[in-house]
């Protein structure tokens, strides 16, 4: 309620910045594919080679707690 409320009293300035913000914590997730192009070392003994078919969680990566502060929050400022 009290995020509703900043978001409508500042709508004019915010509403760019608080779409980002809704769409990284409740937008459209799933599983997207990709592939590939170059080898690359990830870790340790971990490599992903060129054509390899890497899965991506998008939502998960919208709540990496390594480069979001309090990823399961919502935050509207």
């Amino acid at each position: 309620p009290k995020e509703k409320e900043y978001l409508m009293k500042n709508w004019d300035q915010v509403h760019e910045s608080a779409l980002e913000e809704l769409l990284r914590h409740s937008g459209p997730g799933g599983i997207t594919a990709r592939y590939a192009i170059a080898d690359i070392h990830v870790k340790g003994d971990d490599y992903i080679k060129a054509g390899d078919t890497i899965l991506l969680d998008v939502h998960r990566i919208n709540r990496d707690p390594s480069f979001f502060t309090n990823p399961d929050e919502i935050n509207l400022r």
